[in-house]
């Protein structure tokens, strides 16, 4: 019984963590702004979270990966620790009413619209002539 509570002792204190730690190593911090104006650049609404899902993380760090190539993104060092952070904003223009509830990065793949993460948010009415900038934000340990 004594190695039997020895072995599950071991196993939360050493593999267990380890696990953990590849597994989740690789994920990015990701923030999300959202800025909603009217026709006359009038201020409407702004949300920010960091709270999205549908998240596609081989699809996330291979576009991270492609970002980065392009070597215009700031890495930090923090406490030893050494940071990129990847930033990238969208606007969208709309010419018709709707509610907008949902802002997500879609990727092409094979002349496939594919949802690599999304940020589900309260939702808004959008009038014509309206913009919504949307800005993505991702921090990763390199």
């Amino acid at each position: 019984m004594k190695l039997l509570i020895l072995g599950v002792i071991i196993l939360f204190v050493f593999v267990i963590p380890i696990v953990y730690a590849e597994t989740y190593a690789e994920i990015p911090y990701v923030f999300v702004q959202i800025i909603h104006k009217d026709y006359d650049g009038n201020l409407l609404a702004y949300l920010q979270s960091d709270r999205v899902t549908d998240a596609n993380l081989d699809m996330i760090n291979e576009m991270l990966e492609h970002e980065s190539a392009r070597g215009v993104d700031p890495i930090y060092q923090i406490n030893g620790n050494i940071f990129q952070v990847i930033t990238r904003e969208s606007t969208l223009h709309f010419d018709s009413p709707l509610m907008y509830a949902s802002s997500s990065l879609i990727q092409d793949v094979d002349d496939e619209q594919v949802i690599v993460l999304r940020l589900p948010h309260d939702g808004f009415r959008v009038l014509p002539g309206d913009t919504i900038k949307i800005i993505w934000i991702f921090s990763r340990s390199v």
